[in-house]
């Protein structure tokens, strides 16, 4: 007997936005876009309907440009005609939000309007949707207290729990355990108890792709959106939500620029269709003796840069250390790939 299929794609954090940097007549925001209609290119030739979306559909919503928000909306509506048999069920991530995400005073989502102009693309920020008789698709949004968020996650635990009939899967928008780094706070264990009714949980907020247990999965971003995506194979996911115990495939997007790090005199392939980042050798640069460069300089994250401090005048106290990065927005150094333009 044939085994039942029901195939859906899984992508999280494009972050649209018209940035500043590698901006060449608007390319990187018609990029983002663009990724839309290869998913959905994809999606018609390979017969799947499901699609779904992790959060931050926008980088910047507190000073989202006009031209950002219209193409934006233009793009979906042709979505929705070019694609009518493809639903986009998506939750919100802390970067479509316009303030913190609480309990009792819920951030206005910048998805709301997409969802209002797009018949074909579904919020499920706190609840839950059917697909056919056997697959209930469930998303927890962004909150800016993991107390917030647990307390969600076993709302929408019990839910699972009662459906028993069905394939469960969950996409949340926080920081997990076992990403790698552990000098960042995190929101969630993966292990917790109530992720247990799920079949599969795909989290967005952390731009690489990685599975982290059998049945939670780090979903990653489409393309790369700063520095810290260098190396990194970017793209979306596919998995048979009726077998999820067959795992997923990972299909690489390519033809998008990537960023690249290079010494001033390196020569980089394809450099035309790169964003290269320019770094200084080091033995070029009269230094102190005692200078390090390496532990500090603009290339670095904030989280490490902190980190670097840390471990330079103290080194012991791991308590206070995760404070200070728990002060930083989104635990990051703002780029300039991160600032609003200055029209914004």
């Amino acid at each position: 007997m044939k085994q039942k299929r029901h195939l859906a794609v899984i992508f999280s954090d494009l972050h649209i936005h018209s940035y500043r940097r590698f901006n060449v007549d608007g390319s990187r925001l018609t990029n983002c876009l663009k990724v839309l209609f290869d998913i959905g290119d994809f999606c018609v030739k390979n017969n799947i309907k499901t699609i779904l979306f992790s959060g931050d559909l926008y980088d910047q919503q507190k000073a989202l440009l006009t031209e950002v928000v219209n193409e934006t909306v233009i793009a979906f509506k042709k979505f929705g005609e070019n694609y009518p048999n493809q639903t986009i069920y998506a939750i919100t991530g802390n970067h479509d939000q316009s303030t913190k995400n609480l309990i009792g005073n819920e951030a206005v989502s910048a998805l709301s309007h997409i969802e209002a102009i797009c018949p074909n693309f579904v919020v499920v920020d706190n609840t839950n949707r059917k697909i056919g008789d056997s697959i209930l698709i469930q998303g927890v949004p962004y909150y800016e207290y993991k107390e917030h968020f647990a307390t969600k996650l076993s709302e929408v635990s019990e839910v699972a729990k009662q459906a028993d009939t069905y394939k469960h899967y969950l996409m949340i928008h926080q920081t997990p355990e076992g990403i790698g780094n552990e000098m960042i706070p995190t929101d969630t264990n993966p292990k917790d108890d109530a992720y247990e009714p799920f079949d599969h949980v795909f989290c967005g907020h952390i731009h690489i792709h990685k599975r982290i247990t059998e049945k939670f999965t780090l979903v990653g971003n489409p393309i790369h959106r700063d520095l810290a995506d260098a190396g990194h194979k970017k793209g979306f996911l596919v998995m048979n939500l009726l077998a999820p115990e067959n795992g997923m495939k990972f299909i690489e997007l390519k033809g998008y620029p990537q960023f690249v790090r290079a010494f001033e005199d390196e020569e980089v392939e394809n450099e035309e269709q790169m964003y290269v980042v320019r770094e200084p050798r080091l033995d070029e640069i009269a230094l102190k003796e005692d200078a390090n460069i390496k532990d500090f300089n603009t290339s670095l994250e904030a989280q490490d840069l902190l980190t670097n401090y840390w471990n330079e005048v103290d080194g012991k106290d791991k308590e206070l250390l995760e404070i200070g990065i728990g002060f930083l927005p989104t635990h990051k150094l703002p780029s300039d790939e991160d600032k609003p333009n200055q029209e914004e």
